[in-house]
């Protein structure tokens, strides 16, 4: 009955991706969909208007002819509130592991685990006898909404996923296995991610107060204009045949530059936790993804100030489009938004690593 590919359902604060990945070993993209929000339906990853957020999503998946009777879709949770952690566990015959782990995340989320969803994963040290726990926390509200609207959009619920590891089995899927550690920024809306892995696993994440709109914000206030005709401008001039002013082109570099700062206080901040691995004391890669990531010379600005290789992530590298691709024209100069929901289209029902 669920053998049919999850619908793969990334709700951001900007727009609704959609992505129908089919195949288990051999996969193809077969539907992919993106339908902005109108301002304010969603502010930092906290859904303000959920009928507005239903009724464009079903609008989307009416669009992409997505068939919904028994359908099963996966989505992502991001933002502040989700808690990550990861931590050794040395294990202990007098004690259950499954306890032993929840009582760790006790202590490492400093929270009331009633208030939570709560799950784990677990992989052995290569150095000892010990395991690690990548634990996860969700707010149950912020799951219980995003789950209203898929399950009022009618479809069902099949996995319920973190944006940051979507991310990672997409570089993992389209990129291999990547020596050193590699960081990715996810440039949202409001906020943007930095997630570190190494040999293809989560490492360390940190939220950075920066997003698209910051870009737009700063464009209005300092060429007068409006909200809307800086994000057009913006939009325009990063489109290959853009055609930028040199006013503009200033205070766009300007933004990249602050932009710049934050991610590396937050390098600065990874290594700083213990968390980065004592073999490696740099970050030798990073994929730029989100839809802010396409702003016009992000990619070069990063690479000349940081002196390593900086790419815009593909979330399709690797992953062939289907000859009857349904949606496609929403890839031309949006490929780089479809990390998260790439991610969940590789997902399958029952699913847990």
């Amino acid at each position: 009955m669920f053998e049919n590919p999850l619908v793969a359902i990334d709700i951001g604060s900007h727009s609704i991706k959609v992505v129908e990945i089919s195949g288990t070993t051999e996969k193809q993209v077969v539907r992919t969909g993106l339908r902005t929000l109108p301002p304010g339906a969603i502010v930092n990853g906290i859904i303000k208007d959920r009928a507005v957020v239903r009724k464009n999503l079903v609008a989307l998946l009416k669009e992409l002819g997505v068939r919904k009777f028994f359908r099963r879709a996966s989505l992502a949770v991001s933002g502040s509130a989700v808690i990550i952690k990861r931590s050794k566990i040395t294990p202990n015959d007098e004690v259950d592991l499954a306890e032993q782990v929840f009582s760790e995340a006790e202590q490492q989320f400093q929270t009331d685990m009633n208030e939570l969803y709560f799950d784990y994963q677990l992989w052995p040290d290569p150095m000892g006898n010990d395991q690690y726990a990548l634990m996860i926390g969700t707010r149950r509200e912020t799951i219980n909404e995003r789950v209203e609207i898929v399950r009022n959009s009618g479809l069902l619920i099949g996995v319920v996923d973190c944006d940051l590891f979507a991310l990672t089995n997409v570089v993992e899927k389209n990129y291999g296995e990547i020596a050193g550690i590699t960081a990715v920024l996810n440039i949202g809306s409001g906020t943007s991610h930095v997630v570190f892995i190494a040999n293809n696993q989560y490492l360390y994440s940190r939220e950075i107060g920066m997003g698209g709109e910051s870009y737009t914000k700063a464009l209005a206030d300092a060429l007068k204009i409006t909200i809307g005709e800086a994000e057009q401008q913006k939009i325009q001039v990063s489109l290959p045949e853009g055609v930028i002013a040199p006013e503009l082109a200033k205070h766009i570099s300007e933004m990249h530059e602050l932009l710049i700062s934050e991610f590396q206080m937050a390098v600065e901040f990874f290594f700083q936790s213990g968390e980065a691995p004592l073999e490696h004391d740099r970050v030798k890669g990073l994929f730029l993804c989100g839809g802010g990531a396409q702003v016009l010379g992000l990619t070069q600005a990063f690479e000349t100030k940081l002196e390593i290789p900086v790419h815009l992530l593909d979330p399709f590298e690797n992953i062939p489009f289907g000859k009857k691709l349904i949606g496609s024209e929403n890839l031309i100069n949006n490929r780089a938004s479809f990390g998260v929901a790439v991610g969940l289209g590789m997902r399958r029902f029952g699913e847990r690593d």
